[in-house]
């Protein structure tokens, strides 16, 4: 009988512990039903929707006012990271790091529209981060 109560307290543990580090996802429809957008909370909002041709998904991030797109994730080899109202003389840079720490990409100019070529890395997760007025973001990306 101790058993079973000594098991059943520690189920509950592990399942409280497990239920309190989900991600909570939400989903924004439009009036036909369709699924337009997906919304991960992650101690910051992330918005992921679709991209103007509709064949990937849009992260949509915020850098003190600037909003950021980065698509597509998962990628084959070319990410696009947009900041539609950057300002042209904004200094900021861009890195892609591996899961060993090593850099594997940078850029020191950023524009509206910046295109990150890793088509030559090996397939796995990398880190992209976007640094601003002593300001930075990240996102895991995902090479396939």
């Amino acid at each position: 009988m101790n058993l079973k109560i000594i098991l059943f307290a520690m189920s509950l543990i592990c399942f409280c512990a497990f239920a309190k580090g989900q991600v909570n996802i939400k989903f924004d429809y439009d009036d036909s039903g369709n699924r337009i957008q997906r919304i991960i909370d992650m101690n910051k909002s992330a918005i992921v929707g679709n991209n103007t041709e509709g064949n990937s998904e849009v992260i949509t991030d915020q850098l003190e006012e600037l909003q950021v797109n980065i698509y597509p994730n998962p990628t084959k080899g070319k990410i696009r990271l947009e900041i539609p109202m950057l300002d042209k003389n904004a200094e900021g840079r861009i890195k892609v790091i591996d899961a060993s720490g090593k850099n594997v990409f940078q850029d020191d100019h950023l524009s509206v529209s910046n295109l990150i070529n890793i088509e030559k890395l090996n397939n796995g997760i990398y880190f992209l981060h976007l640094f601003y007025n002593e300001q930075s973001l990240q996102w895991k990306i995902i090479k396939q």
